[in-house]
């Protein structure tokens, strides 16, 4: 059911009053737009990382709330986008009173609308299958195609979790998302979207389709842990909804494609649950992965012990044969330090080719081995068929792995880096390390974003862009263009996560901002202050 006027203004009065709160103004000023004034002067003041410990977001997501606010200020002729908007930064402001303790107006919708809004989870996912294995004409010419463009782990994966003859239903939710909107893959399906009266969140068709669906994954996790979705929610998910598959189902009644939306949501309330069910299993078996290593441990042993215990009986067999010989008692004897010495043997190299081993993995940044960005901080995920673990990053910029099993020898692993959302990535394709008992693996990654800063520079009273500002980082230095905008490169030797951002314009006031993240594809917004 579509929320009223009165119903949204509700929400969201209650929603900018947690606001309100949490940069400390009157309450009778929640107008988003002077909030938003508030917001950027105490941005200024205090910087980046004070601003997101308010929300209690972290800074890498202070941008995106950020986007999500100043879009929703910017007037749009277009009444679904501008509902899009409206609710995308509620959706943020839920959050933000979520992890503050608070309670909003916002409420959970009825029976009718959680199931409406679990079909549309469910059709999505089932269409986004659809498409790709049409495009790819079937699922042996896919399966090909992703042979030569994945790692042949992560494709093994999708391949132990599938059912047979559907790779994709291997898939998680994000990988298939990634499959649909890669710069690589997104052509292919280009097309289906020429309609400008869809799709017009963002400056392209692929980063709208992008954002949609890693929204709709966090809606999709929601319902996966067994909550309920909240009216913001699932309002959003059918504004998201119709604007992404109303081109598709266009083109499926044109004749274009053959993959029909509409029977994704003719689904009963059984296979419903199902579907559901296995979302639940595919985070549940997630979570096991953490435990696998310890299991894997355990089987080795258990197969050692196994094979010592068939070795000492063939050491039986061997004797009771002797005691029944015409062999002499010192030929026996002779006979059996031979079986000893080759039950000790097996064990000793069953022992050592089956026991567990260790690895040490050094992270460090483009510049060399001691370039430790990441001491202290972060993890490093290392993956396999059928394995995953991670290690915490000590002082010295190693990830210990202790006990590893040995079949991790037998061909290449997968490295990854997580580093407290900061988004770092391997300068080495990700799937090319080999391990070696007591190796000591090289492992450079860079922090994806850190190579150029983009932004806007807007007239804090007017919100009309500032052409001509001068956009500074330590030696570095831009200039807007008639638009406001600015794009400035930093050299290797000048990138860093956060970095500290000064911007000057003839007739308004200097500003700075300490600590601005540098990552992912989000641009900065500057709001200058004229001078009186």
């Amino acid at each position: 059911m579509k929320r009223n006027g009165e119903d949204i203004d509700r929400m969201e009065e209650g929603l900018l009053n947690v606001l309100c709160t949490a940069l400390g103004a009157d309450r009778g000023s929640s107008d988003p737009r002077s909030l938003f004034a508030t917001h950027q002067k105490l941005k200024q003041q205090r910087g980046t990382e004070h601003i997101a410990s308010l929300y209690k977001i972290s800074p890498s997501n202070l941008g995106a709330f950020e986007e999500a606010w100043r879009m929703y200020l910017d007037p749009t002729s277009h009444d679904h986008t501008r509902r899009i908007l409206r609710f995308r930064f509620l959706s943020w402001l839920e959050t933000i009173a979520e992890r503050s303790g608070v309670e909003v107006v916002s409420a959970q919708g009825d029976d009718d609308d959680q199931v409406r809004a679990l079909k549309r989870v469910r059709a999505v996912e089932l269409i986004l299958r659809s498409l790709i294995l049409e495009t790819h004409r079937g699922h042996d010419a896919l399966i090909g195609h992703l042979e030569r463009n994945i790692p042949g782990d992560l494709l093994e994966k999708w391949r132990s979790a599938a059912q047979k003859g559907n790779i994709l239903s291997g898939t998680t939710f994000s990988e298939l998302a990634s499959l649909f909107v890669a710069k690589e893959e997104f052509p292919r399906y280009e097309a289906l979207f020429t309609d400008d009266a869809h799709l017009r969140l963002l400056r392209t068709k692929r980063a709208t389709v992008r954002a949609y669906l890693d929204d709709i994954r966090r809606v999709r996790n929601v319902v996966a842990h067994h909550k309920q979705l909240s009216d913001v929610q699932a309002e959003l998910l059918d504004l998201y909804y119709h604007d992404l598959v109303t081109p598709i189902q266009q083109a499926k009644d044109q004749g274009v494609i053959t993959t029909d939306p509409k029977k994704f949501l003719d689904v009963s309330k059984e296979e419903l649950t199902a579907f559901f069910n296995g979302v639940r299993e595919d985070i549940q078996a997630v979570r096991d992965d953490v435990g696998q290593l310890r299991g894997e441990v355990r089987e080795g042993f258990t197969d050692l012990k196994g094979a010592a215990a068939r070795n000492e009986e063939r050491l039986g067999d061997i004797q009771d044969t002797l005691r029944t010989s015409w062999l002499s008692r010192k030929m026996v004897f002779a006979y059996a330090v031979i079986g000893i010495a080759l039950v000790a043997s097996g064990f000793l190299y069953q022992h050592y080719t089956h026991r567990p081993f260790a690895a040490t993995i050094h992270v460090h940044g483009p510049k060399g081995s001691t370039d430790r960005i990441l001491s202290n901080k972060g993890k490093v995920l290392l993956k396999a068929v059928d394995f995953q673990a991670e290690a915490p990053i000590n002082e010295n910029g190693d990830a210990v792995f202790a006990q590893l099993p040995s079949t991790l020898l037998e061909g290449a692993v997968q490295l990854d880096v997580e580093a407290m959302g900061e988004a770092y990535a391997p300068i080495r394709p990700a799937n090319a390390f080999v391990l070696q008992r007591d190796a000591h693996v090289q492992f450079p990654i860079h922090l994806s974003g850190s190579e150029r800063l983009r932004g806007l520079v807007r007239d804090l009273a007017t919100g009309a862009p500032v052409p001509n500002a001068q956009v500074r980082i330590k030696t570095l230095q831009a200039s807007t263009d008639a638009a406001g905008r600015f794009d400035l490169p930093i050299p290797l030797e000048l990138r860093e996560a956060f970095q500290d951002v000064e911007v000057t314009c003839k007739g308004y006031t200097y500003y700075q901002d300490k600590q601005v993240p540098l990552q992912g594809d989000g641009e900065m917004e500057v709001m200058l202050e004229p001078m009186e």
